[in-house]
């Protein structure tokens, strides 16, 4: 049996509040293969009473289609040949996080 080829990447992208103001930082937190694509999905945890405007962090997952050789373990890789893929991943989650956060400054 022919092993599948990992044709997607997944990335966790965090978004953190300074303080109570609205400017945020964001991070790229991890980085795996995956066997399909997916949309941006955010995850955050709120207390009773909060809302929207009291998030203070927030994890951002997306998956953006990738050469399959990026993903084989007998392929060398360096850190530069990732960025491509990783600034389309900052590019789909920033646009989920504007929706979210308008007002915010990254």
């Amino acid at each position: 049996m022919e092993k599948e080829s990992l044709r997607f990447v997944k990335f966790d992208i965090v978004y953190t509040r300074q303080g109570l103001s609205n400017k945020w930082t964001r991070k790229v937190d991890s980085r795996a293969s995956a066997k399909q694509k997916s949309g941006v999905s955010m995850f955050t945890i709120l207390h009773e009473d909060e809302s929207v405007k009291d998030e203070k962090r927030i994890r951002s997952t997306v998956t953006v289609e990738c050469d399959p050789l990026m993903n084989d373990a007998n392929t060398f890789t360096v850190p530069e040949n990732w960025k491509p893929y990783e600034r389309e991943a900052i590019i789909l989650t920033d646009k989920a996080f504007k929706e979210r956060h308008p007002e915010a400054e990254l």
